[in-house]
């Protein structure tokens, strides 16, 4: 997986536990072309202590991309909201 750390905007519902979900993301290239990868398997969720009052959420995902199944990682801030495609 190569590092790409880029600002996303994801679309996400929160399950009957109150739990995080990713559905899909949405990453503009250089080219300001708008990409939509659907999230087809969640992996992994670890939970993150990012200041004393602040956590977050990485997740490792499986994605389809050109018709084949690749992994990435996003990470969110649960108090700014802020998603951020991590590897991919």
């Amino acid at each position: 997986m190569n590092l790409i750390n880029k600002p996303i905007s994801v679309v996400y519902e929160f399950d009957n536990a109150g739990i995080i979900n990713p559905c899909k993301f949405f990453i503009t290239n250089d080219d300001g072309i708008e990409h939509e990868f659907n999230i087809k398997r969640i992996i992994r969720r670890d939970k993150e202590k990012l200041s004393p009052d602040v956590y977050g959420y990485t997740f490792t995902c499986e994605i389809l991309v050109d018709n084949k199944i690749s992994l990435c990682d996003l990470k969110v801030n649960m108090k700014t909201s802020e998603w951020i495609l991590f590897r991919m």
